[in-house]
């Protein structure tokens, strides 16, 4: 796999690139907690007093699925510029130009475990389970940085040849959030909706997510199932993507 043959230069990269983050910023790392932390305490705030949501503590279920999907969220924004911001170091090094668009994955998922690892203990203290089922919990994590790594792929080379990519998917990941079960129960959906929101291939690992850290249950096997063939589908698109159009994308720079 081209991650592992490429080890060194993408952990280099990931970690570069999560240092760049936070250059000038007084509060530096802490911001991968506080973020969450305060768009949690936001979207807990409208829908407990606006929407009367009475989910038992709330702000936990919104911060198991927010959390990965801040994660997922940063790397798709900043991926179709991937390529065209770092042309520089393809340039000048010799490593297989997959390894940039991979570290911007790497990067926001080093920032993303910082955040988790921090919120893991509250997570235990409330769902004693959580803590058994962490070795589940992480797998699926790792099964979701491909699945993201897969689209990151695909938009970093596909912002070169058409540049309004990158406009297209900071709109289109407004419009992910919403129908993406982050903030929200898949079981408290309407029966003709629900079967819909699978199309998402967001909506079996969130559910995962949700059941693990917030319920402390394990997973569903159909979660586990579907969820494994939509990483395999994103990244073997992504990858096979990226393959054919690297070299004419890397002239387009």
């Amino acid at each position: 796999m081209i991650i592992w043959k490429e080890r060194k230069y993408f952990w280099r990269l990931s970690v570069k690139f999560l240092k760049d983050k936070y250059i000038g910023s007084l509060l530096g790392l802490s911001w991968a907690f506080i973020t969450p932390l305060l768009l949690a305490g936001v979207i807990t705030l409208i829908f407990t007093h606006v929407g009367k949501v009475t989910l038992p503590h709330y702000t936990l279920m919104v911060l198991s699925g927010l959390l990965p999907w801040m994660y997922f969220s940063a790397s798709l924004s900043e991926a179709p510029y991937s390529l065209l911001n770092n042309s520089s170091i393809l340039k000048r090094f010799t490593f297989s130009p997959f390894v940039v668009p991979l570290a911007v994955s790497g990067a926001n998922f080093l920032n993303s475990l910082l955040s988790i690892g921090i919120m893991l203990p509250v997570f235990v203290f409330f769902k004693r389970n959580v803590f058994s089922l962490l070795p589940i919990f992480f797998i699926f994590l790792f099964l979701f940085f491909f699945l993201t790594s897969g689209i990151t792929l695909f938009l970093s080379w596909s912002n070169t040849f058409f540049r309004d990519v990158g406009y297209i998917t900071s709109l289109g990941l407004l419009f992910w959030f919403w129908i993406t079960p982050v903030f929200y129960i898949y079981s408290l959906l309407p029966p003709k909706i629900a079967p819909y929101i699978y199309l998402n291939p967001l909506t079996p690992f969130m559910k995962i997510f949700h059941s693990i850290l917030y319920k402390g249950n394990f997973p569903s096997f159909f979660d586990i199932y579907l969820s494994i063939f939509y990483a395999f589908i994103f990244w073997f698109t992504g990858y096979k993507s990226f393959s054919s159009k690297i070299k004419e994308a890397i002239k387009r720079i």
